[in-house]
């Protein structure tokens, strides 16, 4: 983990989840709870079938996959794991997309500044 301050104008640092369910209903109660009790945007997450190589057996796994602030992955992982699901990753994302997550920066010079 780096010791450099984040910049104040860099976004909060933020993790990527990812779960499997192998009970969609479960996955689909996992992340209302993790919406009301965090009071995490809707937005957030979201779930999608697994696909399978068995092709004789149709896949019934899910992927429960949602963006969170440091401070609620935790209680997230306890949620998920609480109705049934396994992590399979979780990431940082500004390791993960570092030139997408930081902000460009523009010198502001005396003639860019607005006027007051």
């Amino acid at each position: 983990m780096s010791s450099a301050r984040p910049d104040p104008g860099d976004p909060p640092p933020v993790d990527i989840l990812a779960a499997r369910f192998d009970d969609p209903a479960r996955a689909r109660a996992a992340a209302r709870d993790i919406r009301v009790r965090l009071r995490v945007p809707p937005d957030a997450i979201d779930i999608r079938p697994l696909g399978t190589t068995e092709y004789d057996r149709p896949a019934s796994d899910v992927l429960l996959a949602g963006r969170f602030p440091e401070d609620l992955v935790e209680p997230a992982t306890m949620l998920v794991e609480s109705y049934g699901g396994r992590v399979v990753d979780r990431r940082n994302e500004a390791e993960l997309y570092p030139a997408v997550v930081r902000k460009p920066r523009r010198p502001e010079s005396e003639a860019e500044r607005p006027l007051r």
